[in-house]
């Protein structure tokens, strides 16, 4: 078997890849949007992390200094966002076991996201009501492939890609009692389907290659600019979970839909891609691409 330590040299690295040849699965994500289906490997955003990742284009002469200059923009002219978030939690993720030995998993959730609202009781009380009822979750405290767009009118690639909690569950319809949900004000949601969203991001550990689980990972608009600053510095080793305290959720999940409930103030991107703004749903499908890069190593991007 060929072996050989890792260089300094990414170039190098990648032929010796490339030569030994050895591969593993990629999960591939299947997301519904209003204005289509298509899917993903990578990653969701919306909010600050999307704003900074669409708007930092215009200094792409600079080279990766853009994205430190435009969290600096975003940092201190900060936006915040209604939404509502529905996900299928993964109770099997053993990231929960990790969260609650941290004791980091709190309760009232949700309440706590509605005290930052600034929409009186009668509005969110109205809004649960048209929710049916649905089980509220209050146990957790919690580039790049081009994207690929789904085939709807092919049965036989529909039947693979979309899991079966999907495959009814129009976007413009009510979930089932199998979906809980958040309700509130954030400075950024983010759905995570790899360890790595950059050389330089290493967002979620626990994330796998081939993995099933989608790791929600959102910032509540309680969160004061300093915190957000210490987050931010604290992705490139991925010490910023270690931060995670009340302004944080972390929630391991099969499916999940985002519903804004703010006006268009920023910006949805999908594997860095910007699409459409308004609401979607995603889930990790059965198919998988083929990755060649060395077995055991789950840093892919």
């Amino acid at each position: 078997m060929l072996r050989r330590s890792w260089s300094e040299n990414p170039i190098y690295d990648s032929v010796f890849e490339i030569v030994k040849f050895s591969t593993r699965d990629l999960s591939l994500v299947y997301t519904k949007s209003e204005k289509g289906n298509f899917y993903s490997f990578l990653n969701f955003a919306w909010g600050f992390i999307a704003d900074v990742d669409i708007e930092s284009e215009k200094y792409r002469a600079i080279g990766d200094v853009r994205f430190t200059l435009g969290c600096l923009v975003r940092t201190f002219n900060l936006r915040k966002y209604q939404g509502t978030l529905s996900y299928i939690p993964d109770h099997d993720s053993h990231i929960w076991k990790i969260f609650e030995k941290k004791h980091v998993c709190k309760h009232k959730v949700v309440a706590s996201l509605q005290e930052s609202s600034e929409e009186d009781e009668s509005q969110l009380e109205t809004r649960h009501r048209e929710k049916n009822e649905r089980h509220v979750d209050t146990t957790v405290n919690a580039r790049s492939l081009p994207m690929v767009e789904a085939d709807s009118a092919n049965p036989t690639t529909s039947d693979l890609s979309c899991p079966p909690y999907l495959q009814h569950e129009q976007i413009t319809n009510s979930l089932s009692n199998d979906w809980q949900y958040l309700e509130g004000e954030f400075v950024w949601v983010s759905a995570i389907y790899l360890s790595h969203l950059g050389k330089d991001m290493f967002m979620m550990p626990h994330a796998k290659c081939g993995g099933d689980t989608i790791y929600l990972y959102c910032l509540k608009s309680t969160v004061s600019r300093a915190r957000l600053l210490q987050v931010l510095l604290s992705i490139k080793d991925g010490n910023h979970l270690e931060l995670v305290e009340q302004d944080t959720l972390v929630i391991p999940c099969k499916a999940f839909r985002l519903e804004p409930l703010s006006k268009h103030t920023g910006y949805m991107a999908v594997d860095g891609e910007l699409v459409p703004y308004g609401p979607v749903q995603a889930s990790v499908t059965a198919i998988k691409a083929k990755v060649i890069c060395s077995v055991g190593n789950d840093s892919v991007v």
